[in-house]
């Protein structure tokens, strides 16, 4: 019995030195980090990338968010992050809000607000452009 503890001791050991070792590094700062909590700005930037004088429906999605992530408000609905993308060659606003959906990964919008449908083949979470997705956040009200 000793020995096994031992053994196990040993493997979680080297998982741990393993895994720290393979996602630790020293990039520094991003070119362009999150914005966080920063509702204004995030509409002042997404006004700016689609064009728009005003982004009535963005302004009161964040509205919402912030509301979540203070109080629940919305029963989590609206806990997530909003990313500004290309997405066939369209500027788009996609965010993973739940938005009640009962478990839909991500919505995508057009810069009007307008629902943008994916083609059948891209998955859940399998957007063209996933990694620009993450780097393109403009809001979160997830824990910085």
């Amino acid at each position: 019995m000793i020995n096994y503890l031992s053994k196990m001791r040993s493997s979680i050991l080297l998982a741990c030195v393993l895994f720290l070792a393979t996602n630790c590094t020293n990039e520094g700062p991003t070119a362009e980090p999150i914005r966080g909590h920063d509702v204004q700005g995030a509409l002042k930037r997404a006004r700016a990338l689609c064009n728009q004088n005003s982004m009535v429906w963005l302004s009161d999605m964040l509205r919402k968010a912030e509301e979540d992530r203070t109080s629940m408000t919305h029963k989590g609905n609206y806990i997530g992050i909003v990313s500004l993308i290309k997405y066939q060659g369209q500027r788009v606003v996609y965010t993973n809000f739940g938005l009640g959906s009962g478990g839909i990964a991500f919505y995508l919008f057009d810069c009007n607000g307008n629902p943008v449908n994916c083609e059948v083949n891209d998955e859940a979470g399998k957007l063209p452009n996933l990694a620009e997705t993450k780097e393109a956040v403009i809001y979160s009200s997830l824990g910085l």
